[in-house]
């Protein structure tokens, strides 16, 4: 795979020119990149601010570094964000499996159960006791 000529930190401030207000094509031709390449950066980097534009191989070796991993940092939040909606809200376990970004109710269901050992509706219903 041919890597860019062009740092994160770059291409993030291309595409903040962009948003901006310049013309993408007057980014592009600035920069000597073509559209498809703009386009295509702005895809993965758009949204980003440059203290944001880490490698991903720099964030997963940080995390290894502090004894933790992506995987769990997203399991953890999932987790807490999970109890907060079946604590206080009245959404049903499907709608709280799609904000938390589940395909599916049952894979959300097993992520639960192996959190705490129970179900959401099992653990909703232990907390209104």
């Amino acid at each position: 795979m041919r890597s860019s000529r062009f740092s994160d930190e770059q291409i993030i401030g291309m595409i903040k020119e962009q948003e901006a207000g310049m013309p993408a094509a007057e980014v592009c031709r600035k920069h000597g990149i073509s559209t498809a390449s703009f386009y295509k950066y702005k895809a993965k980097f758009g949204g980003m601010e440059v203290s944001d534009g880490m490698h991903v191989l720099t964030y997963h070796r940080r995390l290894r570094t502090r004894g933790t991993s992506h995987r769990e940092l997203l399991d953890q939040t999932r987790m807490a964000l999970a109890c907060r909606l079946l604590e206080y809200s009245s959404k049903d376990i499907a709608e709280i499996s799609e904000l938390l970004g589940y395909a599916e109710s049952r894979s959300f269901i097993r992520a639960f159960k192996r959190w705490t050992a129970t179900t959401p509706a099992r653990w909703r219903r232990g907390q209104t006791i």
